[in-house]
């Protein structure tokens, strides 16, 4: 460590600078203290964050157990919660205003009225959200089977316009027997 001199043209200074080792990129630099550890601030950054880093994963490591049961715990009291979030999010909308969205318009499929029941597993309740392909903008929210016989119809309105007069003209053939 160096020590402040007193000289006659100058109060008090330094004798020397120390050379220090960056503890991050090891590169040897001369620094006015010995007390310094970096060559720069992003190297002190970089060499911080990678230690926060290893800090946290050693605290998941060593309290998984712990941590998956507040994990399961917290999904079993908000059930659909990282689904909302993550489909809000892919929108560009917070989950509050995904939710507002799909409560405004009832909680029901703009096509059919019906609400989405759950698959097979028990999943799935909230409605899926139907948006254009070109522009990635939402047009509303369908039960999962309007939603996919939109897509079987690759969105094109006149071969859904074709489908729908074929439903109603051999409905209208087999009520009439023919």
């Amino acid at each position: 460590m160096t020590t402040p001199r007193r000289t006659p043209d100058a109060p008090w200074t330094r004798v020397d600078r120390v050379t220090i080792v960056c503890l991050n990129c090891h590169d040897a630099v001369e620094a006015k203290s010995s007390n310094r550890k970096y060559c720069s601030a992003e190297c002190n950054r970089i060499y911080r964050r990678d230690e926060m880093l290893a800090a946290s994963r050693r605290y998941r490591e060593k309290n998984r157990k712990r941590l998956d049961a507040n994990h399961a715990r917290f999904r079993e009291r908000n059930p659909g919660y990282h689904r909302i979030r993550q489909v809000a999010r892919l929108y560009g909308l917070t989950a509050e205003q995904y939710l507002a969205a799909i409560e405004a318009q009832g909680g029901l499929c703009e096509i059919c009225g019906e609400p989405q029941v759950p698959d097979r597993h028990g999943k799935r309740a909230t409605l899926v959200t139907d948006h254009d392909h070109k522009t990635g903008r939402i047009r509303g929210f369908l039960c999962s089977g309007c939603n996919k016989a939109l897509g079987g119809f690759k969105d094109n309105p006149r071969t859904m316009r074709a489908a729908a007069d074929y439903i109603e003209r051999t409905s209208a053939q087999v009520a009439d027997g023919g």
